[in-house]
Order: structure tokens, then sequence, then C-alpha cells
């Protein structure tokens, strides 16, 4: 099953918003028509990549199914 996904840089304006330092690199992810399973499964998956959730929205897009919006980050490590 291929997941249909939105995913752009975050603005450095909105980093605030979502209380985010800026030493983190953070995205802004968009996935389309996920079961609640699949949605819990996805902020697992990004938890044991070693990112940080710091805002989820899940709204319904029709019966049984829903879009579903994550701010992730990672602190990014330089040498």
């Amino acid at each position: 099953m291929t997941i249909k996904t939105h995913k752009t840089p975050l603005p450095l304006d909105e980093y605030e918003q979502y209380n985010i330092p800026q030493e983190y690199s953070a995205f802004k992810l968009t996935f389309f028509d996920l079961d609640l399973q699949k949605i819990d499964d996805l902020e697992y998956e990004y938890q044991i990549q070693g990112y940080k959730i710091f805002h989820t929205d899940t709204v319904q897009a029709r019966q049984g199914l829903y879009n579903f919006m994550l701010v992730i980050a990672k602190l990014e490590v330089t040498f």
C-alpha cells in the first residue's frame, strides 16, 4: 500500500509556534487517507528513527479514513 504524503521543511517563523529549538531541522508531513492504526504506526516509526514529535493533527477525511499532519524535528549533529 502506497501512502500519499506531502513533506515540506517547516518555515523558520513557525519554529516558535511549536516550541522547536533552532538547532533542530523540522518538517511538516501530511499523510492522506489513513486508518487510525496506521497513524499510530507512523508516529512510532518516526520516534524510533530519532525524530521528536512537536505537534500532530488528525482530521477525518472520509468514512474510517483520516488525514494526519505531523510536525517532527531531529537535532542536526555536526562534528
